[in-house]
């Protein structure tokens, strides 16, 4: 987080993604941001960021739980109900906006 705010980035944010041998490689299931506020520092970020986490990992689990094998996946069965509840919140996802 301190790499984000010493760059002046608008938003940091959160990746929810699967595992495999590659670090960080695994398919993305859910990405938000997270505004970065005047006065922050590592620490103020890192705890709004861990809100929004907390906030999502259960979300996409429960969609894996639920039989949605890719969540943002359009071809999907039910990811119309899970966008909506998803855009509903208001959150910005980094894939769809100007992210640094």
């Amino acid at each position: 987080h301190e790499g984000v705010i010493k760059k002046g980035c608008q938003y940091s944010g959160i990746t929810v993604h699967g595992v495999n041998e590659i670090y960080d490689d695994g398919q993305i299931y859910l990405q938000r941001s997270v505004d970065v506020k005047v006065g922050d520092t590592a620490d103020t970020l890192a705890a709004r960021v861990l809100k929004v986490e907390h906030k999502w990992l259960w979300r996409v689990l429960k969609g894996f739980a639920d039989g949605i094998k890719k969540p943002y996946d359009d071809q999907v069965e039910g990811i119309d109900a899970f966008r909506k509840e998803v855009d509903g919140l208001g959150s910005r996802s980094p894939l769809s906006g100007s992210t640094t």
